[in-house]
């Protein structure tokens, strides 16, 4: 079976792009925020989701609460715009507003204090005023005002006969005079800007730029006529409207589709009733679907709203509602979290391809949710292993950088994430490092499932380096609410959070005997919420592969040494002291290369092998069947960390018969033993607890095996056997299922 993925409809993607996405846009007026969550009430009350709402309710709130640091007045982005927007909804009932006038005081301050008396401000103002005059409870004060502002600011005429051209500003200027007509505020002469409407119509027939304009235009002097306060023949306006017809039915379809999309974005301004010249338009999906393509592609948030508009109100493009069908009820759904970290192309990466590669289908489903900036917009598939994949961008549009911008991610991809999950029976979640926690927390909070929490290493450790030490001082210190050092305050945070998710797991997954001591020393959970489970591997078939080309590619003779390093560059696995190691074997070993196969984010490794850079090659970054190529050439593998967790790497020197130099500590020590599967080199700790790499005994330990060709193979030979009885993937996969499938721990 091949990878499938599953097909959305332009609706749905635009929903999960604005969703995940233009949330995430700068703007929070109509074109921005508080446009999307409008769309997103529509959609969710369309669509039956209750998770739309929600997110919805957040947008309206975060809009509502920046009003003091927005500084833009114009309606279609800023503070007048957002002023009408929330008071439609208010009206509509998806927010409630106790007193309007109490709640829209802040906005009226802000409005009628602005020095602007430019024409766009002054409409924009007295159209916040008309849509408020609807709804306030004070409205014959509110009408007051407007006459105020009419009579003493605003020459409605003036600015149309002056700006007939703009018939953007003219759309605005009807919209007023429809509201004050109904709200019975006496003034004259309407047929003039109505005259003017109609030059727009006429002069602009064939312009496709004028076509979405014209078009409200025509459906406000329809309203205009029909309430009676437009005098003009029926015949005239029937010939406009006629014309207008035509010239849009003659558009191409993608022009006829961005007209619309254009309309629809001001849906705002018609209580729902569009045009009737755009009844029964019909738009084939390909060209929907096409504008949708370029419309995320540009991140266009107004296009893509109004968009969503039209395609909500086309009945005959509705998609289905996603089915409600419960996924695997027989069976364990196991969630994991997966945002981006640099793990994720590591240990944990290989942790989790085994599992997915090696579970049998009938034991659990997997879901597997990548969370990523680099994603463009919400994919999902069925991979050929039988797992699902969901691909979530996060904060295309900012930075993401500060707190308050990763906190909103959280929140929308987790509630964007319950529509999905709730069709999930028996679900469990699958935790594999702390950054996953923040998305459980909000889950949590309307779904009901088991957590389990595998620990593949200690945040602690790799903070402190591995001083156990400092560790100790810092949570006794903590314990007692006396340690204060801003040095560790991120530290600290890490043990609360630690703590708290270690509380609120079913039960917790170690994989080595370390680490489940420091639950039980520093968390104090039972033993029996613990269990240990190493990591497994599956033995390739083509595991001893000849591949003498990739020798000889890097000129390397048969009879010359290679060593290798997988893994992070990084100080805690300890490269630094491997390269000056190896500097040293060079002198007596010069027939020696040295692979360090790894991400070069950091140069700085490189740097210091510059005057060996011949004899050291540093791959970066590569993928795991290639990787395999690189253990298949090498005569021994190093690994000269300050602490591990239950390293793949190792492993996989391990399948590959491969001798092993390893440090003697955290870890490492528990996987291989000295002198029967490995050579230990020493670990050296200061009396303030930091651990050191003993450089001079990695060299001689590394020499030992570069000149004892039989220890290397009898290293390697029991290296094999070890990993063959211990370390592979079905145990691991076994051990794990009992877990899932287990209804609650003691």
């Amino acid at each position: 079976m091949g990878e499938i993925n599953f097909e959305y409809s332009p609706l749905d993607r635009i929903i999960n792009y604005l969703t995940l996405c233009g949330a995430f846009e700068n703007v929070d007026g109509l074109n921005g925020k508080l446009g999307i969550a409008i769309f997103l009430y529509e959609a969710g009350k369309m669509k039956e989701y209750q998770y739309l709402n929600d997110l919805s309710d957040l947008l309206v709130e975060e809009t509502y609460s920046s009003l003091g640091t927005n500084n833009l007045y114009d309606f279609e982005s800023g503070i007048t715009g957002i002023g009408v927007g929330l008071l439609s909804l208010n009206e509509r009932g998806n927010i409630e507003f106790d007193d309007i006038d109490e709640s829209f005081e802040e906005i009226d301050e802000m409005i009628f204090d602005h020095p602007s008396q430019s024409n766009s401000f002054l409409v924009d103002n007295l159209l916040y005023l008309l849509f408020k005059a609807k709804t306030s409870v004070q409205q014959d004060d509110t009408c007051e005002l407007i006459k105020e502002k009419i009579n003493g600011k605003i020459d409605l005429f003036s600015i149309s006969g002056e700006c007939y051209q703009s018939a953007k500003i003219l759309v605005k200027i009807n919209e007023c005079l429809l509201n004050i007509h109904r709200l019975n505020i006496k003034y004259e002469d309407i047929l003039t800007n109505a005259i003017n409407s109609l030059h727009i119509i006429e002069r602009n027939l064939h312009c496709h730029e004028y076509l979405s304009y014209s078009l409200i235009l025509l459906n406000q002097l329809e309203k205009m006529y029909q309430r009676d306060i437009l005098q003009i023949s029926k015949e005239k306006l029937s010939f406009i409207c006629t014309a207008l017809k035509n010239a849009f039915n003659n558009c191409s379809p993608g022009t006829k589709l961005n007209v619309l999309a254009n309309l629809y974005s001001h849906s705002i301004l018609f209580d729902g009733k569009f045009p009737s010249t755009t009844d029964n338009v019909i738009i084939d999906p390909n060209t929907i679907e096409y504008q949708a393509n370029q419309a995320i592609k540009n991140k266009n948030i107004e296009i893509l709203i109004g968009l969503g508009h039209y395609l909500l109100s086309s009945k005959c493009l509705i998609q289905t509602k996603e089915t409600d069908n419960k996924i695997g009820s027989n069976r364990p759904n196991v969630v994991m979290i997966l945002p981006e970290t640099e793990a994720l192309n590591y240990g944990i990466g290989s942790y989790i391809d085994s599992i997915e590669k090696n579970a049998p289908h009938n034991q659990f489903n997997l879901h597997l949710i990548y969370i990523k900036p680099s994603f463009e917009e919400f994919e999902m598939s069925l991979t050929k292993f039988g797992s699902f994949h969901y691909y979530l961008p996060i904060n295309l549009l900012t930075d993401g950088n500060t707190n308050a911008n990763k906190q909103k991610s959280i929140q929308f991809i987790s509630h964007f994430l319950l529509n999905r999950l709730t069709r999930l029976e028996n679900l469990v979640f699958h935790i594999n490092y702390l950054a996953a926690y923040e998305y459980i927390k909000v889950l949590r909070q309307k779904l009901t499932f088991r957590l389990i929490s595998v620990i593949h290493f200690s945040s602690r450790d790799l903070y402190l380096n591995g001083n156990l030490t400092t560790l100790d001082k810092i949570w006794k210190d903590r314990k007692k609410k006396i340690y204060s050092s801003n040095n560790y305050e991120n530290l600290i945070a890490i043990f609360n959070m630690e703590e708290d998710l270690y509380f609120n797991s079913n039960h917790i997954v170690v994989v080595n005997q370390y680490l489940f001591n420091s639950l039980v020393k520093y968390y104090n959970v039972p033993k029996t919420k613990i269990s240990v489970i190493e990591n497994g591997l599956k033995l390739e078939d083509n595991i001893h592969e000849n591949n003498t080309m990739l020798r000889q590619h890097y000129n390397i003779t048969k009879e010359d040494t290679v060593i290798i390093f997988t893994g992070r560059l990084s100080y805690q696995k300890g490269v630094d002291k491997l390269i000056s190691a190896f500097r040293k074997i060079l002198h007596v070993h010069p027939n020696t290369y040295l692979f360090i196969i790894g991400d070069l984010q950091d140069k700085t490794f490189v740097l210091s092998a510059k005057d060996i850079e011949s004899k050291v090659i540093f791959t970066g970054h590569i993928d795991k069947d290639i990787i395999r190529r690189f253990y298949s050439i090498a005569d021994l593998y190093v690994i000269p960390s300050l602490f591990e967790g239950c390293p793949y790497s190792v492993l996989e020197a391990m399948s590959y018969s491969l001798p092993i130099v390893a440090t003697d500590t955290i870890g490492l020590n528990e996987l291989l033993t000295d002198r029967f599967n490995c050579l230990h080199s020493k670990i050296n700790i200061n009396k303030n607890g930091d651990l050191n790499v003993d450089e001079e005994d990695l060299y001689k330990k590394i020499v030992t095996l570069i000149k004892n060709k039989g220890l290397a193979l009898r290293l390697g030979s029991n290296a094999f056997l070890t990993f063959n009885e211990k370390y592979h993937c079905q145990s691991m996969i076994d051990a794990l299922q009992k877990v899932y499938q287990t209804d609650s721990f003691a």
